[in-house]
């Protein structure tokens, strides 16, 4: 089936590799359809994007499907997150196989990383 959206076809490529009990850190989180996909295939899905409002869509999204065991978020610059301490208080110390990181940003996002 293809995909009418682009961040369709990255979610279903990503999440193909989530594994039960994988990290999955997604820098600029939005609405949290990212961390629901990867909760859903049984990863622990935490999120960060300084946008509150979409924050709050994020758990709300989370709560609709039953997940909200399964997916936190932050309202955090994702530049200062410390992908490494992120792992360790989710039990993964010196298992960074199973933590993937995505980051979906738009343009003026991306421009501050140069």
């Amino acid at each position: 089936m293809e995909s009418s959206k682009p961040w369709q076809a990255v979610a279903a490529t990503m999440m193909e590799h989530v594994r039960e009990g994988d990290l999955v850190v997604d820098l600029g989180s939005g609405d949290g359809i990212l961390l629901v996909a990867a909760a859903q295939r049984g990863g622990i899905a935490v999120g960060y994007d300084l946008d509150e409002e979409l924050n709050e869509k994020a758990r709300a999204r989370a709560a609709d499907v039953g997940l909200v065991d399964r997916v936190s978020v932050e309202a955090r610059d994702v530049l200062q997150v410390d992908i490494t301490a992120v792992a360790n208080e989710h039990g993964l110390q010196g298992r960074m196989e199973r933590v993937s990181v995505v980051m979906y940003l738009l343009p003026d996002a991306l421009a501050k990383l140069e």
